[in-house]
């Protein structure tokens, strides 16, 4: 009886492990991206995103989304997380005229970080991706990052 326990172990890894590269394997390699557009929107009506609708070409889309994706993941368990201001910015990625990969990115709060096509949150550790976001955008960085509404003290 232990041993096909133990098979049966095996056998879950196995599928497990399937489905895992299943999901890795649906993100598009950077070398197929053509351009990205970072674009803002709000959850909260009071506080209007920064006006930016930015389209780059294809060695900004790569890098953008290279340094996207080797963000960790957001760790389990309960946060107390700063201020979370309702802005969120969206990444879409370009493979010629079609949209590849969405990403959306919270300024504020824990700085979680959702990728279309993958099941994990990730996470903005520091200042740097925001400073490295910009550069790659074309804009300075207090167009971005740090977001705080108008209404803010």
């Amino acid at each position: 009886m232990a041993r096909m326990v133990g098979r049966s172990a095996l056998i879950g890894v196995a599928i497990a492990g399937s489905l895992l590269g299943a999901c890795s394997s649906s993100m598009p390699p950077a070398s197929e991206l053509t351009g990205v557009n970072f674009g803002a929107t709000t959850t909260l009506p009071p506080n209007p995103p920064p006006a930016v609708d930015i389209t780059a070409g294809e060695i900004p889309a790569q890098n953008i989304y290279t340094m996207t994706l080797a963000l960790p993941d957001l760790p389990g368990g309960v946060y107390h997380c700063p201020d979370d201001f309702g802005v969120v910015y969206n990444l879409t990625f370009f493979s010629g005229n079609a949209t590849v990969v969405t990403a959306s990115l919270d300024p504020n709060g824990c700085q979680g970080v959702k990728i279309s096509g993958s099941p994990q949150v990730r996470q903005i550790l520091d200042k740097s991706y925001w400073t490295t976001l910009a550069q790659q955008l074309g804009v300075p960085e207090s167009t971005i990052y740090p977001y705080v509404p108008p209404s803010y003290p």
